[in-house]
């Protein structure tokens, strides 16, 4: 499920658009409103060990802002259920590996650009890690010589959900999505529908791609015809959404979980919800192969093997 959740939002935060929406929306830095996104740049982060490269899922973006200068921004995307206590020497660690890679590349480089390392944390425990590294460290000799480092966090569980619906854009949408009781996905899903009218093609896509990596298992129904729409006029979705919460409450999927099943919940409910899936999962690559969408494209949405598509 880490995968999951770390490749969605990677995908995600690969567009501008997203990022713009995460800084200005849940970034309290005075910088932020002097960015200029219009020539924001992804950074190749292969200057990370080939160890913590399978394991870590992150981004760099090189913000220029309005005054000339550069800076630099290095998102940890953080989904585990276990808080890493030790995340403030993790990250500087990456900074000054990021930082070694620069001094490679131009070796008379004198000052260093600055870099904003934040943590989008998503998991469903408390954040309990010390910010700044200086805690880390014993209170012994003098505090001087401790490095001065601290991240900024962004952890969608401590977000109030007033907030998350006051906003109004599409990050916060996705946050909302991820942390909403099943009654409440409809309502929230035309929502995000409507915003994403506006947008391009790929990205559309990639939010699509990830409501089936999210979704997928707590309302196939409402997932499988909330994607063979998402294209469309959204008052065609929102013509069915009373049509689709009542088919969440027929199949019992609202007793579904924020991101799995929750404890107590009888074994039987997840082996129907599993199985509704993958029917879910047909129905749509039907739906989807019926309105011209290519096999690539299908089985990049759905998941689905070329011969099940090929079957429909």
């Amino acid at each position: 499920m880490k995968d999951t959740y770390d490749r969605g939002y990677k995908s995600l935060f690969s567009h501008v658009e997203l990022l713009k929406e995460l800084l200005e929306s849940f970034v309290s830095e005075p910088w932020v409103q002097d960015v200029n996104y219009n020539s924001a740049e992804l950074v190749n982060t292969s200057f990370i060990s080939p160890h913590y490269r399978k394991t870590e899922s992150d981004l760099i973006w090189k913000l220029p802002l309005q005054q000339g200068t550069v800076l630099y921004i290095y998102i940890l995307l953080e989904f585990q259920s276990t808080v890493d206590y030790l995340m403030s020497f993790r990250l500087l660690r990456y900074i000054v590996d990021f930082y070694s890679s620069l001094l490679k590349s131009s070796p008379d480089l004198k000052r260093f650009p600055p870099v904003f390392p934040l943590v989008l944390y998503n998991g469903e425990g408390q954040w309990t890690a010390p910010l700044s590294f200086s805690e880390l460290v014993e209170k012994a000799g003098s505090s001087r010589y401790i490095p001065a480092f601290t991240y900024y966090k962004v952890a969608v569980n401590e977000i109030p959900r007033e907030e998350l619906v006051n906003i109004k854009n599409l990050v916060s949408t996705l946050f909302l999505i991820e942390t909403l009781n099943p009654e409440d996905l409809a309502s929230t899903i035309s929502r995000l529908v409507s915003i994403l009218e506006k947008e391009q093609g790929e990205l559309i896509k990639e939010i699509t791609r990830w409501l089936y990596q999210i979704l997928g298992n707590r309302a196939p129904e409402l997932i499988t015809e909330a994607t063979a729409q998402l294209t469309e006029v959204p008052g065609m979705l929102e013509a069915n959404i009373e049509r689709w919460k009542e088919e969440i409450y027929q199949q019992g999927l609202q007793q579904g979980v924020k991101r799995g099943v929750k404890r107590g919940v009888q074994q039987g409910l997840q082996q129907g919800i599993q199985q509704g899936t993958k029917q879910a999962l047909l129905e749509t690559a039907r739906k989807l192969k019926a309105r011209g969408v290519t096999i690539e494209e299908i089985i990049d949405i759905t998941g689905l093997s070329r011969a099940d598509i090929e079957d429909l």
